[in-house]
């Protein structure tokens, strides 16, 4: 912000400089009519326009401006400053979101290959998986983790709107939110059909004979009507449902896609209302509002209000300084958010071990949208499907992002390179890890077991191949998804924001009538004796002569026309030639 306001200042001490958002032009005025200082001055306010679009302009067109300006020498001796400084990436968060996919695979490898410790009622393969259910399965090998993805998500979207006030940025996310989460889904989705329908996961359906799970189940799509069909239901998918692409997809994940892109939108549309909110009081009472209501009904809808609430509160109100500053709230209050944190897993414990069913109560207290009763009085009682959002989802979410926020220690700790350098391959690994397992390590395990290996050897194996497979793979496919998404985004967010290109004819600079008029400009240049004259050279005949005239001229237009005709049908018989020839 001090950067920014110094710019304009500048700007506007500065009278020789006229500054244009899109073209940078400057005014005609010669550098060296210009005070040293005001030159200098003028210089770094050229450099310091913010762009309304993705990328920054190369160094050619800074130096052209430099040589139009007269000013270029002067600006080779000192390094040139970018034209918006690059944001320093909070990357604690990172961390988190890198944790979390991680977490998520753990998941769903455990629910392959060890599905009792994953919490399927069967598979038991030692004694000691007992415990390991009591104690690693609630608290790793839980879908909570799917919550921080929401939360974090929705503090990257509304943190420099809440810091700027610039609603291009909403502007920029509105429209490039779609292509940018699509994207990458639709290629590693199509590149999925490819392998399947090669039969990559064929081992897939020896797999239970020796996991003793029945939970991985893939099919490929009946055609590819069906995969574009599937494509285009992300996109319009209203939760909580699972779209039709479980089926075809190895493990599930894209039922989350539309959820991250219903409420990317319910997100930048909140803080817009949020921002013209002043008074602190009211502003986190439509918080609390907001949040109640979208828990009550339903909806994935509150985990992205707490993470809004929590950009807004850094952002906004500086509240991390204010309670590290005073250890008598710090640490009770981060002693609280951990009781918290842990408490929410541990609903999955008290179901499972002491059988007493909190989920589906917790469930039952929501009305149904179809008929409005409580959920507990319809059909639709029990145990919360996979895609629907839960109580402990939601705790376990807010309290772990605002621990993260407050604890110095989680922050040192999720800034691991090992984190920060699995952070741009998040999507790629929460993409493609299924694949990985159900192909790759469906096949290595089956062969493993054929070997005669015992089960937790087998497994020791399977896991160190798959994971080191899985983060050279995503290496590779980001490159491809991100290049891909980032151009597109540039390209879309260009056509959006900038003036179009005035169009030209296909022939420009000939005009229109170039070969049309072939034949009649040859019979005009061979002499033809009843050519037509010119108008403007030749004075008007009698009404006889013009008469003829006109008849000739018509005669020639047929005859141009029968020729067109001939032309078509000629490039009609050569594109359908015989096999023969």
């Amino acid at each position: 912000m001090a950067s920014q306001a110094a710019a304009e200042e500048d700007a506007t001490d500065d009278p020789s400089v006229e500054m244009h958002p899109k073209s940078f032009e400057i005014t005609d005025r010669p550098a060296e009519a210009m005070v040293p200082q005001k030159r200098i001055s003028a210089r770094k306010v050229l450099f310091k326009i913010e762009q309304p679009s993705l990328t920054n302009p190369d160094y050619a067109l800074r130096k052209d401006k430099l040589e139009q300006s007269g000013d270029l020498s002067a600006a080779m001796s000192e390094a040139i400053t970018p034209i918006s400084s690059s944001k320093k990436r909070v990357d604690y968060l990172a961390g988190l979101v890198a944790l979390s996919c991680l977490a998520v695979t753990f998941v769903h490898f455990a629910l392959t290959f060890i599905p009792y410790v994953g919490g399927l009622a069967s598979g038991q393969h030692y004694s000691y998986e007992e415990w390991a259910r009591r104690i690693v399965g609630p608290y790793l090998l839980t879908p909570i983790w799917i919550g921080p993805f929401f939360t974090t998500s929705s503090r990257f979207l509304a943190q420099r709107y809440l810091r700027d006030g610039q609603l291009s940025d909403i502007a920029n996310k509105m429209l490039l939110r779609a292509p940018r989460m699509l994207i990458p889904v639709i290629i590693i989705a199509m590149l999925e059909y490819f392998l399947i329908d090669q039969g990559i996961t064929a081992t897939l359906e020896y797999l239970p004979s020796v996991s003793w799970s029945t939970w991985p189940y893939v099919t490929n799509y009946p055609n590819f009507g069906y995969y574009i069909n599937c494509m285009i239901e992300l996109a319009f998918l209203v939760p909580n449902a699972a779209p039709q692409v479980v089926s075809y997809y190895c493990v599930g994940v894209l039922w989350t896609i539309p959820v991250q892109l219903q409420n990317s939108y319910l997100v930048l549309l909140g803080v817009v209302m949020v921002k013209d909110i002043q008074t602190p009081w009211k502003r986190f009472a439509f918080y609390s509002f907001c949040i109640l209501n979208h828990w009550y009904a339903f909806s994935w809808g509150a985990c992205f209000w707490v993470g809004l609430v929590l950009a807004d509160l850094d952002v906004t109100y500086k509240w991390i300084k204010w309670i590290q500053a005073r250890p008598v709230v710090h640490y009770p209050f981060l002693t609280l958010m951990w009781i918290i944190a842990l408490a929410a897993p541990t609903f999955y414990l008290v179901q499972d071990r002491l059988n007493y069913p909190l989920m589906d109560v917790e469930k039952g207290w929501h009305p149904d949208p179809e008929t409005g009763l409580p959920m507990a009085q319809t059909p639709r009682a029990g145990y919360p499907s996979y895609y629907d959002p839960r109580l402990n989802t939601l705790m376990f979410a807010g309290a772990l992002q605002v621990i993260v926020e407050v604890s110095t220690w989680v922050q040192w700790f999720l800034s691991r390179p090992i984190l920060i350098w699995l952070f741009p391959h998040i999507m790629t690994i929460y993409l493609i890890h299924g694949l990985i397992f159900w192909s790759l390590g469906a096949w290595l395990c089956v062969t493993l077991d054929g070997l005669g290996l015992p089960y937790w050897a087998n497994m020791l194996i399977v896991v160190v191949v798959c994971y080191a497979v899985l983060l050279l793979v995503s290496v590779g496919i980001t490159f491809v998804t991100e290049k891909t998404a980032r151009a597109a985004c540039r390209t879309v967010w260009r056509w959006a924001s900038e003036e179009p290109v005035a169009k030209l004819n296909t022939l420009f600079p000939y005009p229109k009538d170039q070969f049309l008029r072939r034949v009649k400009d040859d019979r005009l240049a061979s002499g033809d004796p009843e050519k037509v004259e010119d108008p403007q050279v030749h004075p008007p005949e009698d009404a006889t002569t013009k008469e003829k005239k006109q008849e000739k001229e018509q005669e020639l237009k047929w005859q141009d026309k029968n020729q067109e005709y001939l032309f078509y049908f000629l490039l009609k018989e050569c594109i359908n030639i015989p096999e023969a020839r």
